[in-house]
């Protein structure tokens, strides 16, 4: 059991609302061994002792392939706090900080050296009926940063709860939820000389996360303020990232890459899309702006 927190790390916290559920979403893990880390503080503030359901569904960088799942329940009790890396690199997927608890296992995704991206979901759970249980509304807590570690650039932010406390995660109007057919609108500055880079965080949601159901797809058409951008649009199924250059006709790039600019984003309401958790991300290291590290901040959009 631990009582204080790591992340102090974290360059900015963005705080997203809080439900009023059992259920905890970590809409963005990264995991790349030695390269990026996503540490992840549980709190749990029930009243009984019991377990917690751990879930990931990853995937590698493409941003159309689906997920795949990895499940295990952990030991918790009362006024808990767990803090661990999801790609294994810090603590060897044991709980950091010296915790001297061990929770009956690992909670990092399986050893591999690939990069991957994914969601975690995190609820109270029964063991021997197999369901989730409901212990209160808001009775879990939840923190992420991640890390690059090279740099030590780093971003925030604080998890969901669902919006209903039954068996199935639902974070379809969870605060912070961009609706489908909504048009959102942000800004980003000048991308010449690898002065900055901009990009999105997506994880489409519905109403069940989890299993089959949890492959859900958003749709997102961008457009820049004064120019002819049409055709900017991308597919995101289960989570995925997308570096807004890689969205924009050459000539567009051409003209907004001395000045960045503003625009707008908005979710395809068609059957078959779902509304989406969105974090824009603009991070650097250009010497023309820092004389020595990195710049990195997260702004989740919609809130």
């Amino acid at each position: 059991m631990k009582t204080i927190q790591i992340l102090a790390l974290t360059t900015g916290m963005i705080v997203s609302p809080l439900g009023q559920a059992d259920h905890l979403l970590f809409p963005f893990v990264v995991s790349n061994p030695d390269n990026v880390v996503t540490l992840i503080s549980i709190t749990n503030m029930a009243s009984t002792y019991g377990y917690l359901r751990y879930r990931y569904f990853y995937k590698s960088a493409t941003n159309n392939d689906e997920c795949q799942e990895y499940e295990f329940i952990r030991s918790t009790y009362p006024g808990d706090i767990v803090t661990f890396d999801v790609s294994g690199t810090l603590g060897d997927g044991a709980p950091v900080n010296n915790d001297p608890d061990s929770y009956e296992g690992r909670f990092s995704l399986p050893s591999m050296t690939r990069a991957v991206r994914g969601y975690l979901l995190v609820n109270h759970y029964d063991k021997d009926t197999k369901t989730a249980t409901k212990e209160g509304a808001t009775t879990l807590m939840g923190q992420a940063t991640v890390i690059e570690i090279q740099s030590g650039s780093a971003w925030g932010y604080q998890a969901f709860n669902d919006t209903k406390a039954d068996e199935k995660p639902d974070f379809s109007k969870s605060g912070g939820v961009i609706s489908t057919d909504k048009s959102v609108p942000f800004t980003f500055q000048p991308s010449a000389s690898n002065q900055w880079t901009t990009k999105f965080f997506v994880t489409p949601v519905g109403s069940d996360m989890t299993g089959a159901s949890s492959q859900y797809s958003s749709h997102l058409k961008f457009t820049i303020n004064n120019q002819n951008s049409a055709n900017m649009a991308s597919d995101i199924t289960c989570t995925g990232a997308i570096d807004f250059a890689d969205v924009m006709s050459a000539a567009t790039l051409q003209n907004v890459e001395e000045t960045g600019g503003w625009g707008t984003l908005t979710l395809d309401k068609a059957t078959g899309y779902s509304p989406a958790i969105i974090f824009k991300l603009d991070y650097t290291y250009s010497e023309d702006i820092l004389q020595s590290g990195s710049a990195n901040n997260g702004i989740l959009l919609g809130n």
